[in-house]
C-alpha cells in the first residue's frame, strides 16, 4: 500500500520502528496488518505484524524481549501459533511468523521490509518453540482471553468484547466449575480476574497490568 503511516500513539510508532530496524539487522521481511495499516487503528489497538525470514529461536526471542520488558505471552488457539505479547508499557502485538504470505495480504497491508517474501496461494505459518513463550496453564490462557476482551473494550469493539466475555465465562465454568455473576462486560472481567488471582499464583507485574488496564476500562464508561 502506497498511504502515509500513521500512528495512533508514540508507543505504536516507536514498536514499529523497532521492529523495522530489527529485521533490517537481521534480514527479517515485516508485513503490518490489521487496522493500523489502514490507518483505522486506535489508542488500544493490537499491532498486527507477520514476519519471515531466516528466523530461529534464539533470533526471535532477542527480538521480541529486545522492546520493552514482556509482561505476558502466549500463542493463539485459533488459528493456531501466533505470538501473543503484551508488554509493560501497553503495546500488544500478534506476531504472526511465516513460511509464506498470500498475494492480497501483500497488496492490502502495509510491507515494512521486504529481504525476500514468498507468495504462494497457500499460507503457512513456521514453527517456532519460543523460550518467552513458555507451555502455559488453561488459568493463564483464561487471563490472556480476559486481557483480549479488555483491549477489544477499550476500542469500542463491542460484539468482540462480548463474544469474548461469553469465551471466559465457557473457560472459567471448565475450569472451576463457577458461574460468573450476569452484568455488563467490565464487572465480569473484575470478577473472573479476581477468581484466577485468588486461586493461582499470578505475577506481581501482571496483575498491576490488569489494575492499569481496568482503570483505562472504567474511564471509558466516564
Amino acid at each position: 500500500m502506497g498511504m502515509k503511516m500513521e500512528y495512533p500513539t508514540n508507543q505504536h510508532k516507536e514498536y514499529i520502528e523497532y521492529m523495522t530496524e530489527e529485521c533490517t539487522k537481521y534480514g527479517l521481511s515485516l508485513l503490518l496488518e490489521g487496522s493500523l495499516a489502514r490507518n483505522l487503528g486506535s489508542k488500544y489497538s493490537d499491532i498486527d505484524l507477520a514476519m519471515s525470514g531466516d528466523i530461529t529461536t534464539e533470533l526471535i526471542d532477542k527480538i521480541i524481549s529486545g522492546y520493552d520488558l514482556l509482561i505476558m505471552s502466549n500463542y493463539t488457539e485459533k488459528p493456531k501459533g501466533i505470538f501473543i505479547l503484551n508488554y509493560k508499557n501497553g503495546i500488544n502485538v500478534d506476531l504472526d511468523i511465516r513460511e509464506t504470505f498470500l498475494s492480497n495480504e501483500i497488496e492490502s497491508n502495509i510491507l515494512l521490509c521486504n529481504n525476500g517474501i514468498v507468495i504462494d496461494d497457500i499460507l503457512k505459518r513456521k514453527e517456532i518453540n519460543s523460550e518467552m513463550l513458555p507451555s502455559r496453564q488453561q488459568w493463564y490462557k483464561v487471563l490472556r482471553l480476559i486481557h483480549r476482551c479488555c483491549i477489544k473494550y477499550l476500542c469500542n469493539k463491542e460484539e468482540y468484547a462480548i463474544g469474548l466475555c461469553a469465551e471466559v465465562k465457557q473457560a472459567l465454568y471448565e475450569l472451576y466449575n463457577i458461574n460468573l455473576i450476569d452484568g455488563n462486560i467490565l464487572s465480569q472481567m473484575r470478577e473472573a480476574l479476581k477468581l484466577i488471582t485468588d486461586k493461582e499464583n499470578v505475577d506481581n507485574e501482571i496483575i498491576e497490568l490488569f489494575d492499569d488496564l481496568l482503570i483505562k476500562c472504567k474511564r471509558r464508561d466516564h
